[in-house]
């Protein structure tokens, strides 16, 4: 089965989506800065890389031999991104550039990109 990196696999959404590539029997690898989730909560047989999406060698380093990313790392409170608009713009959009240039330097075949409705403000 192919390895899959899931950015924000520790967030709401991504624990599910985690689950469910487990229960599928991928290889799955969870890229997690710990902002919404806890390392405790990793369902079992998955890999856990603590890293920031801003930080491109982080990233760099966990692309090793993965052959599909599901990019669901975000800041995602609409309050708090009209309060700090600056760290949902490093987050969101930087965040994602790099999962998109380090994909594309690892050779990943496939990256799933997610929103969230913070992208509006």
């Amino acid at each position: 089965m192919p390895t899959v990196l899931v950015t924000g696999g520790l967030g709401f959404i991504g624990r599910r989506l985690v689950d469910q590539l487990r229960s599928m029997d991928f290889s799955v690898i969870v890229f997690d800065d710990l902002s919404a989730g806890s390392v405790e909560e990793l369902p079992r047989g998955c890999c856990f890389a603590r890293g920031d999406v801003r930080n491109l060698e982080e990233l760099k380093a966990s692309l090793r031999d993965v052959d599909l990313v599901a990019h669901l790392a975000a800041r995602v409170s609409v309050a708090e991104s009209v309060e700090d608009p600056h760290l949902y713009h490093e987050v969101n959009a930087l965040g994602t550039l790099n999962v998109l240039k380090a994909s594309l330097e690892a050779n990943v075949k496939r990256v799933v990109y997610t929103s969230t409705t913070a992208v509006y403000g």
